[in-house]
């Protein structure tokens, strides 16, 4: 037992590899690995069984799979691996399981088997990983698809990585080129083989994926509007890469369609083209409830609810209100964000950083405030705060027209913004009026050149700083604030600013190894003398969460295979 592993993975394109990478480092370590990566389609006849349903479908892992292993085969290993397999959200198909059903199952599983890891990059999970780590599991959640493995990056896993980033169509890996793209639909593609690409990935075998096609199957009906394309019917195992397809080809931001992979229960898919800087979709409709998350959220089907998502995307007003018309949903914050949205302008969103940056910092003060043991009043105040803290950016210019100032003045222009939206009313039925106070202040001292309070709250301003600055690798230097891509860029920006921007762009990632009251940030550097700034800030950042834990700083150069620790 005391070498054994079983490691469980994601059955599309992007688990494939992380299983794969996670099952090479685990042999690296000594492990003898037994892999569990299979798809097994839904099926009423298999309902309510205890027995292997596979790991393709989240919910169906949790409730059925994780417990007929941790019944029937965990007492012989001495390590639990779960990787790309997120926790489950509210579901039709497993009615009756909640995340605290799932945490619940694994402490128990914890006295059978000495270790369990959970590796995702997930956003909407990370709130629960908190509950995970207390129990005693262990945790790794990762800034992008890229590094969602098990082990140590190298230029191997970064390789590989990447593709499976493109195939779950994380913009981290922006922007790509078209042999890339392609190469990754045909991983995606050989996912009907799923033991063969295990191999393939596994023997940096890149030819065996050339017998697979690249195309997604073409919609055999595609219905145009002037915002938005809808697919009626979607090829079964490729809903959402279809929808992304048919944003491409139409050049449209968003779609919606219809995915009858089970007959029986029909789901409505939506999905934001994944190289659009335009509000997820999710957020653009002002839904407040749904599966999935706002990039990709989908929904039980009913022909009333495509009639009423047709006439949102087309109207001329942007946002609807889907209050109660769903029966199960996605995280209540993102319900007060898109009813919110819904009183003032998209544009103060798409501010210099996009929305990509915002949800980092929310998921990151999620994670934070969860290890933390936020109570659900101060959760919600440092959601809010994730939210606002950087909305400065999008001051009116006639207030201040010069860029530079927008940039050194954003933290007191968020304030200014925040203060001034209360009197207008837009936080009325969300948020009272000291929890604005608070939340103001705490955009106000979302950097760490402002002076804390030394109040009870100060652990709030920590948390809001640790989970801004946690979202600080290349992708925050992809391009500038007019949509210029940094290969283009760098050929006009003076020595200092080229500096910094190369510093971005030498931080490949960030990892959070969480391990009882030990917080470990793996940042991944592919030039470590270049990233030098972008580690001591790092170290600066997280200097005050010592308060609270154990922290440590780990640097990976994927380079060279240089590692410190900090």
């Amino acid at each position: 037992m005391s070498n054994r592993a079983l490691l469980f993975g994601g059955t599309d394109g992007h688990g494939i590899i992380m299983t794969a990478l996670s099952e090479r480092a685990l042999e690296a370590e000594g492990f003898e690995v037994t892999t569990v990566c299979s798809y097994v389609r839904p099926s009423s006849e298999n309902e309510g069984i205890c027995a292997d349903l596979g790991t393709g479908i989240p919910c169906l892992f949790w409730q059925y799979t994780f417990p007929y292993y941790m019944k029937s085969s965990f007492k012989d290993y001495a390590l639990v691996v779960i990787v790309d397999i997120p926790f489950p959200e509210p579901d039709n198909r497993c009615p009756s399981l909640s995340v605290d059903q799932v945490v619940q199952q694994m402490k128990s599983a914890l006295k059978i088997v000495p270790r369990i890891v959970l590796i995702d990059h997930h956003k909407n999970s990370f709130t629960n990983y908190g509950k995970c780590s207390q129990i005693g599991a262990e945790v790794i959640i990762t800034s992008s698809a890229i590094f969602t493995h098990y082990g140590i990056p190298d230029e191997f896993t970064y390789k590989w990585g990447k593709y499976g980033a493109i195939c779950d169509r994380d913009d981290a890996v922006l922007p790509v080129s078209e042999e890339d793209e392609i190469f990754a639909a045909r991983i995606d593609s050989a996912k009907r083989d799923i033991a063969g690409s295990l191999n393939a990935i596994r023997h940096d075998n890149a030819s065996f994926f050339n017998q697979f096609p690249p195309d997604t199957p073409h919609a055999d009906t595609v219905l145009m509007y002037d915002s938005f394309v809808y697919v009626p019917r979607l090829a079964e195992g490729s809903g959402y890469k279809q929808l992304d397809q048919a944003c491409k080809q139409y050049g449209k931001d968003y779609a919606l369609g219809v995915g009858y992979q089970n007959p029986e229960k029909p789901v409505i898919l939506l999905v934001t083209y994944w190289k659009s800087d335009n509000l997820p979709v999710a957020l653009r409709l002002g839904m407040t409830r749904f599966r999935g998350h706002v990039h990709a959220p989908n929904l039980d089907y009913s022909p009333e609810l495509i009639e009423k998502l047709i006439l949102l995307f087309s109207s001329s007003h942007e946002k609807g209100d889907f209050h109660g018309t769903f029966t199960s949903g996605s995280d209540s914050f993102y319900s007060y964000v898109a009813s919110f949205l819904r009183r003032v302008e998209i544009p103060y969103f798409l501010t210099l950083h996009k929305w990509g940056h915002v949800e980092h910092v929310i998921a990151n003060g999620r994670t934070l405030g969860s290890l933390y043991g936020l109570s659900e009043q101060e959760q919600k105040i440092l959601d809010w705060a994730c939210l606002l803290h950087d909305i400065g950016y999008g001051i009116d210019r006639t207030v201040c027209p010069d860029f530079k100032d927008v940039h050194l003045l954003h933290h007191e222009f968020s304030e200014q913004m925040i203060r001034s939206w209360e009197k207008e009313g837009l936080f009325s039925g969300f948020l009272t009026h000291n929890e604005v106070d608070l939340i103001a202040d705490m955009c106000l001292r979302h950097r760490k050149k402002m002076d804390l309070l030394g109040t009870d709250r100060d652990h709030l301003y920590i948390l809001l700083r640790v989970a801004d600055g946690m979202d600080n690798d290349y992708r925050r230097a992809q391009k500038n604030d007019k949509g210029v891509f940094y290969e283009e860029l760098y050929k006009v920006l003076n020595d200092d600013s080229r500096r910094e921007w190369d510093s971005h762009q030498a931080v490949l990632g960030l990892s959070l190894k969480i391990r009882d009251t030990t917080l470990t940030f793996q940042m991944i550097v592919r030039d470590r003398e270049k990233a030098y700034v972008k580690i001591q800030d790092l170290e600066l950042e997280t200097e005050p969460l010592k308060r609270y834990f154990t922290v440590r700083i780990e640097i990976v150069d994927i380079a060279d295979g240089w590692r410190e620790m900090r």
